[in-house]
């Protein structure tokens, strides 16, 4: 909603768009009465993150991890009831952005989980036809989160659409990739010594995994924001080399930052699920 509100007001400044799970149509009378009565459970329940675990089923595939839910239902209960209500506000006031779509001109990706609810595909099959410079994407087993819920899929797709954006994958580039690399090293260094000092606490092994992601997510968070700060700086004022630097690391700590705080769990999870009791763990 937003990108389609920057290109309606100045699409001088876009030159490449994408739309993930994007509604182009008003509310309907019915769904706004949703929203509203939506917002009074909200503002009115004691307990707001009853409210957000409970929301999570309509988000993600029935095929998503526990880890991965919790996660999301976390991260609602940490934006709290009066951002909620806010954005549910600002959704039921959207305009009929679809006269927009006719109008634009650059390279567009149309990204949608096959499993959407909220946004379902015919709504992103609208926008597909309605633009006239895009690709629609479908990305299979996936609800309305594809960033948290198929990381993977959704970086293929933003690296094909980068093919298009005017960066040069010269050697600043493959430096981009391989700085990648090593902070994705770095961060499963970080959440590994989180994990050994739990253990050395004498946690059980299952308790020292969780404490140490937990105790790790918010370093995490705030190295790779800001990191992406100097990356936006880079590709705005750089040229050629230095934005296919700051192209590659961008879609790098992206993938990275999911992949370190939900793929490793996830792993762990997987491999723990195997044994009935783990008294050690080697890292």
């Amino acid at each position: 909603m937003v990108a389609l509100q920057i290109m309606r007001i100045a699409p001088h400044r876009v030159t490449r768009l994408a739309l993930v799970d994007t509604n182009a149509r008003p509310d309907t009378i019915m769904r706004k009465a949703v929203r509203y009565l939506s917002n009074f459970a909200a503002a009115r329940a004691s307990d707001f993150d009853k409210l957000s675990k409970r929301s999570v089923s309509s988000l993600v595939h029935p095929s998503t991890p526990e880890d991965i839910r919790t996660e999301i239902a976390g991260m609602g209960a940490r934006v709290g009831a009066k951002c909620y209500i806010r954005q549910n506000r600002a959704a039921a006031a959207r305009k009929d952005l679809r006269p927009v779509l006719r109008s634009v001109t650059v390279p567009t990706a149309v990204i949608v989980g096959s499993a959407d609810t909220v946004t379902p595909v015919k709504l992103s099959q609208e926008i597909h036809d309605l633009t006239p410079t895009s690709a629609l994407h479908i990305i299979p087993d996936c609800g309305h989160l594809p960033p948290i819920e198929k990381p993977a899929d959704l970086a293929v797709i933003l690296l094909g659409l980068m093919a298009y954006m005017g960066a040069v994958m010269t050697l600043p580039g493959i430096a981009g990739f391989v700085l990648t690399m090593g902070i994705g090293v770095d961060s499963n260094v970080l959440i590994f010594e989180r994990i050994k000092e739990e253990i050395e606490a004498s946690r059980g092994v299952r308790a020292s995994i969780n404490a140490g992601f937990n105790r790790v997510f918010w370093t995490l968070v705030d190295t790779h924001i800001a990191a992406l700060i100097s990356v936006a700086f880079l590709f705005q004022f750089g040229t050629g080399p230095i934005r296919g630097f700051a192209v590659t690391l961008f879609f790098g700590l992206v993938s990275n930052l999911f992949t370190s705080i939900f793929v490793s769990k996830t792993l762990f999870e997987l491999a723990l699920g195997k044994r009935q009791q783990v008294a050690a763990l080697s890292i």
